[in-house]
């Protein structure tokens, strides 16, 4: 049979190892967290989307540019 010491530091120990868990306050806050970092991961992707864009853009009329030119000289 158990006695009453047993059975509080049962209980203690059950106690205790619930500090590392997280409260519903805390998935909250964590939540809050991860949706504002989407936010702000999804404008850096749109401004390295219009980088890019322009920086293609660019090859292409540079490369367009030399063809032009290679074109000139063998015609």
């Amino acid at each position: 049979m158990m006695t009453t010491d047993d059975i509080r530091e049962r209980v203690s120990r059950l106690e205790g190892g619930y500090e590392h868990l997280a409260t519903k306050a805390d998935l909250v806050r964590l939540e809050a967290r991860l949706a504002e970092l989407e936010v702000r991961m999804e404008a850096r992707i749109a401004q390295m989307e219009n980088r890019l864009l322009l920086k293609f853009g660019g090859l292409v009329i540079a490369t367009v540019g030399v063809a032009v030119a290679v074109l000139r000289l063998m015609g």
